[in-house]
């Protein structure tokens, strides 16, 4: 596939979002697609049948999460290098000596803690669990931050020049939008190919329509701003420094 292939399509910008309501996708798929939809479980259940070392599996999970993780929050500001996510993922997941850590890494141990215990975020999705999982992941953040609240203002997705590339929805709308979206997800997306279903649902949650609250965070890790970590024996519901403790 060539960039040329496509010069022919020229979007406007910025580009503003269209209204999605209901959310109801026209989904085709290229010719070959159920082939190789049939290719992919099968290599799936071939690694099934791979028996790793306990070290050797906790080894792959800090290597995935670790790059899942370190793309995810350093495109929100969060300036710690992929070692050191790497580092933090270890530790929390070997269940390492605790320590008081400063947002940054404090937000690092939050997903770590996610994805340790996926069963407790499973669809079906509503509003009110993603409000509430996402105060769980900006556990400890600045509280003006507003983690699990909804968008209320005007968004906008900016270049490097400060120049807006995406104008987001209007803030009246956004409750209404994920309200569809999410009708989508439970009522729909499992009637897809996983790969496909996530592709749909990542881009207009993530790309689109940016329902959540992210304010800039600075680059210099303030002092002032110590997460906050439970005390042995504190209530499971908060991530601690520990995914296993």
């Amino acid at each position: 596939m060539t960039l040329g292939k496509f010069e022919h399509c020229q979007t406007a910008i910025p580009v503003r979002h269209k209204r999605k309501v209901p959310f109801s996708p026209c989904i085709t798929s290229p010719i070959g697609f159920s082939q190789r939809t049939l290719e992919l479980r099968r290599l799936d259940g071939e690694l099934d049948r791979y028996v790793l070392k306990a070290s050797d599996y906790a080894d792959m999970l800090v290597e995935a999460w670790a790059v899942n993780i370190h793309r995810s929050v350093s495109v929100e500001g969060n300036p710690l290098s992929l070692p050191e996510v790497k580092r933090l993922a270890r530790d929390s997941l070997h269940n390492r000596q605790r320590e008081v850590m400063d947002w940054p890494r404090q937000e690092i141990v939050n997903h770590m803690a996610v994805h340790a215990s996926p069963e407790q975020w499973q669809p079906p999705w509503t509003i009110e669990r993603l409000c509430a999982l996402h105060r769980y992941l900006m556990d400890g953040s600045p509280p003006e931050d507003r983690p699990g609240e909804l968008r209320d203002f005007r968004g906008a997705i900016e270049n490097s020049a400060g120049e807006e590339t995406m104008i987001t929805a209007p803030p009246e709308y956004v409750k209404e939008e994920l309200e569809s979206l999410l009708r989508w997800r439970n009522e729909q997306a499992d009637l897809l190919f996983p790969v496909v279903a996530a592709s749909v649902f990542f881009h207009e949650f993530e790309t689109r329509d940016w329902h959540f609250i992210y304010l800039p965070r600075p680059r210099e890790t303030d002092p002032s701003l110590i997460a906050r970590t439970p005390a042995p024996g504190g209530p499971p519901s908060r991530p601690s420094s520990s995914v296993c403790g």
